[in-house]
């Protein structure tokens, strides 16, 4: 042991937790992981390495983890700022797969568009901020 004291938490959960933010309310220096950047770093030093001229870990576009052309996703019109909307709910209404709305609800989540409430997902204001009390 290197006597460094730290707490390292990964979910896969949807459910999520708000331990980092709770932790983070307390003075304690916890954080939530900017996926995207990490993403950005190990790809550009990917490409670097192996000399090639793409992202090797660029998600396939059939998994929706991209804003559609045109920037903004259509599905947050589909979301209050105030009331969660649970997954299931957004599929059946859209009539999309649940693995193509949770994968764009988790790229809103990780842009800050969107934050989790209880077992669903609300629209976040810029700057992270919703009338449901999260972000």
């Amino acid at each position: 042991s290197l006597g460094v004291p730290y707490m390292v938490a990964l979910t896969a959960d949807h459910g999520g937790s708000d331990l980092v933010e709770r932790l983070a309310a307390r003075g304690y220096p916890a954080y939530r992981v900017d996926m995207p950047k990490v993403l950005a770093r190990v790809n550009a030093s990917l490409r670097q390495e192996l000399r090639i001229a793409y992202d090797p870990l660029k998600p396939p576009a059939s998994l929706g983890l991209e804003a559609p052309a045109g920037g903004r996703d259509g599905l947050l019109q589909h979301l209050s700022d105030a009331l969660m909307t649970e997954p299931g709910t957004l599929a059946r209404k859209l009539g999309l797969p649940l693995p193509e709305i949770m994968s764009r609800l988790t790229a809103l989540e990780m842009a800050g568009a969107v934050g989790r409430r209880g077992a669903g997902y609300v629209r976040l204001a810029p700057g992270g901020i919703s009338r449901a009390g999260v972000g």
